[in-house]
């Protein structure tokens, strides 16, 4: 992502349940879209299903990048970087950015330290409503 001008942030939370990663363009005007990724992984080939709230792109992303800003549960020990990320993020995609989500299914090999990564649209883009 970072080889196509894309800046890319961990968002994930140390409970597990967060926005993985996300990557947006360097510049806004170079293509618009922000990207989410949820990152699966399995030794035994089957990475885990995406929850009912994941599964539901725009709110879940909404959510939890409020989570972020307000810092609750567990996200009480985010950076404020990553807290002035979530602001700026909320306030593109309440300006009408794009959103997209990428699944990133991590499948370890059983010999020596080898994975192989897939990818799949985790949802189309969608264009929020402006506000």
């Amino acid at each position: 992502m970072e080889l196509r001008g894309y800046v890319v942030v961990e968002l994930q939370n140390e409970s597990g349940h967060g926005i993985d990663l996300v990557a947006v363009k360097a510049k806004p005007a170079a293509g618009g879209l922000i990207i989410y990724l949820e990152v699966k992984s399995s030794v035994a080939g089957y990475p885990g299903q995406l929850s009912a709230a994941q599964a539901a792109t725009p709110e879940f992303v909404k959510n939890r990048l409020e989570r972020v800003i307000a810092q609750q549960g567990f996200y009480k020990k985010i950076s404020p970087q990553v807290v002035d990320v979530a602001k700026l993020l909320i306030a593109e995609i309440d300006a009408g950015r794009p959103i997209g989500g990428i699944r990133a299914d991590v499948h370890w090999l059983s010999k020596g330290p080898r994975f192989k990564v897939s990818f799949k649209q985790w949802k189309p883009v969608i264009r929020p409503r402006r506000r």
